[in-house]
């Protein structure tokens, strides 16, 4: 494979071809599957002899019989981001959607596809000692992937530690598509709980008297708790609603009304801009409907400095990590910050109440303070696109030896477990 760069994203759909967010947002690359469905039609006594591999990853729905068979060559499209057009001030058409495109190495793609497919493989076996992994995406020119793996220090044994004990450990034949994807297991330990949104009243970030649209990034209350509310989220009919931590809110049985307030430069009272109406429990995230005539708006600052355009999908989060691109966030607590992504399709089981899957891992313990639950991760000026694109939405960050980063959920899997878009 030679040394290149795929040439940057593209829009594959204008603006006057409206959509909605949820019409592909489950499988960006739709387009090749249905061509690999062709295949299959026109070739069901070769894929009889090509192996368990292929029926148990889905290898030739993704790929194709002949990218099962032959290692694949050239490149290929995959989407990255879906885009909305808009005017600049926060207010945007959620219905209007450009998709993003990038050509990238065909056998990149085929890695990274592949160990998507395991990684899910893995999550649903759930080995002895198991705590979390992620999928690592390698760089265009390796066209390679890798599985990272947290395990139980007493439990290290139980989980494999090269992709061939993985393969056998799932009950999978070798194929030479594994070939080039790596393992790797690190220590970690059990924890109760993440860490509450607690935070000082002296930090955060107070918005100007006029809050029309209302922003995210900035600090809100929520009953006795804090968090970060998240620039606006638009339900499957495109209303905008808020958004933030569902973990702030510690009454549970006294979610559904409960007043979000902002604070306000200059008056001793916050302001309510909302109140909480539904809660996506295994997302993390709490949507709260708009009050007292306020608009949540598609920008992140105090100031709305940072205009959100919409937001990564799978590919998008895998060609960031394949190119080394910094994401930032903008938090009630610490402000602006930035990192590297660490892993994507993540799944943190590290606490007692249960797995969250479809994260982003990213950052430092630093990146996220408390009071930052609730911030959007973003790729804060993608080439080609006016403003910041959603990576996903923040959780916790770890405290606890032998991690060091934060997590949460993707705009993609929230998107595609809920209907709610960026």
């Amino acid at each position: 494979m030679t040394d290149r760069e795929p040439p940057d994203e593209r829009d594959r759909q204008s603006p006057d071809e409206p959509t909605t967010a949820t019409d592909r947002d489950g499988d960006p690359s739709s387009e090749s599957t249905a061509r690999a469905a062709g295949r299959f039609a026109s070739r069901r006594s070769v894929l009889a002899s090509v192996g368990s591999v292929a029926g148990a990853l889905g290898l030739t729905r993704v790929l194709g019989v002949d990218r099962v068979l032959d290692p694949p060559e050239g490149t290929v499209s995959v989407e990255t981001a879906l885009v909305h057009p808009g005017s600049g001030d926060g207010r945007i058409d959620p219905s209007a959607i450009q998709y993003r495109t990038r050509t990238v190495p065909a056998d990149w793609r085929a890695r990274v596809e592949v160990a998507f497919d395991l990684h899910d493989r893995l999550l649903a076996t759930r080995l002895p000692g198991y705590l979390n992994s992620a999928v690592v995406p390698g760089p265009y020119e390796d066209g390679t992937a890798r599985i990272s793996i947290h395990a139980n220090p007493g439990e290290l044994g139980a989980i494999p530690r090269t992709i061939g004990e993985l393969v056998s450990t799932l009950d999978i034949e070798w194929h030479g598509l594994f070939e080039g994807i790596g393992v790797r297991v690190e220590r970690t330990e059990v924890i109760d709980d993440i860490r509450d949104a607690d935070v000082e009243r002296e930090a955060h970030l107070a918005l100007a008297r006029s809050i029309d649209p209302v922003p995210g990034g900035v600090r809100c209350q929520t009953g006795d708790h804090a968090a970060t509310l998240t620039p606006a989220l638009y339900d499957a009919d495109g209303h905008p609603t808020f958004g933030t931590a569902f973990h702030a809110f510690r009454d549970e049985e006294r979610f559904h009304g409960t007043a979000i307030t902002v604070p306000i430069d200059g008056p001793s009272e916050p302001e309510t801009v909302g109140h909480a109406s539904a809660a996506l429990a295994d997302s993390d995230v709490a949507i709260g409907t708009p009050t007292n005539g306020h608009t949540p708006g598609s920008v992140l600052g105090n100031r709305g400095q940072l205009t959100i355009r919409g937001q990564l999908t799978r590919w998008g989060l895998a060609d960031r990590v394949a190119r080394c691109v910094t994401l930032a966030k903008v938090g009630g607590s610490t402000g602006y910050t930035s990192g590297p992504i660490h892993g994507i399709d993540a799944a943190t089981c590290v606490t007692a109440d249960g797995c969250r899957l479809g994260q982003v891992t990213w950052g430092t313990e630093s990146t996220l303070g408390n009071g930052d639950s609730g911030s959007v991760t973003v790729d804060p000026d993608p080439a080609g696109v006016d403003g910041a694109l959603v990576a996903s939405v923040n959780s916790a960050r770890t405290w606890w030896p032998g991690q060091n980063h934060c997590w949460g959920i993707a705009a993609h899997a929230l998107t595609s477990a809920h209907g709610y878009h960026f």
